[in-house]
């Protein structure tokens, strides 16, 4: 909500910004030609505009470049007609990787996809943007654990033609299970995964609707101690 009113705000005030420098010249200009002055509106107004129109076209260019970088590119390597490298997962299963590629005005995000780990890109420089692991339960079922890894323990990937990448991401996952105590008696159970390379994973089931998990606490004899599901799923 205040998100969108601070936009919103300026959203208000920058189309006069861009804009407005129209009316003082406007004004000027007739002023001028009606010999009873105008020059300081006109000054105003041209300057004015100048730098409108500077700020607008670099206004532009980096909202048209951050609306490129939201959008997921998938990557096909059949169709890729350059040199390509590999980059070699460490889950050895079903798997997408999304990368940020940094090239000036060529920056955007690419998806690779792979079912045995091993991943196929152009050569370049590219920062791991997010990973996604795939797995179906005994019920056939399909799950999917994800992971943001900008701005994680891997900061960057370069892939070339001449030896491949390896990359450290995905299952086997370390549970911890931290507990504190909540106002009104309450108890606060809070589940974190981590997979290889240290990323935390939310895990989430893909065929159904989300249903909050459910969960066992187990004492030191081995019996249940409680039963429940979580509250904020």
């Amino acid at each position: 909500m205040f998100t969108g009113l601070v936009a919103l705000l300026f959203l208000v005030l920058l189309i006069p910004g861009l804009f407005g420098w129209i009316i003082p010249l406007v004004f000027g200009i007739k002023h001028i030609r009606k010999k009873t002055g105008g020059v300081v509106l006109t000054v105003v107004g041209s300057v004015w505009g100048a730098f409108a129109i500077v700020f607008g076209g670099l206004f532009t260019f980096f909202l048209v470049m951050g609306l490129r970088t939201m959008q997921v590119e998938d990557f096909d390597p059949a169709k890729f007609q350059g040199k390509t490298g590999r980059i070699l997962l460490s889950h050895k299963a079903e798997s997408e990787l999304v990368v940020m590629s940094m090239g000036g005005i060529g920056t955007k995000r690419l998806r690779f996809k792979t079912l045995d780990g091993v991943i196929t890109a152009p050569e370049g420089k590219y920062f791991p943007f997010e990973y996604t692991a795939f797995a179906r339960d005994p019920a056939g079922k399909k799950w999917k654990a994800s992971c943001t890894l900008l701005g994680g323990s891997v900061d960057d990937v370069s892939v070339s033609a001449e030896s491949p990448r390896e990359l450290a991401v995905g299952p086997p996952f370390t549970a911890k299970v931290t507990v504190t105590k909540e106002p009104g008696g309450e108890v606060g159970i809070d589940l974190k995964l981590t997979g290889q390379g240290g990323g935390r994973y939310t895990i989430q089931q893909m065929d159904s609707n989300d249903t909050p998990p459910g969960f066992e606490i187990i004492g030191p004899d081995g019996k249940v101690v409680l039963k429940d599901k979580f509250h904020f799923g």
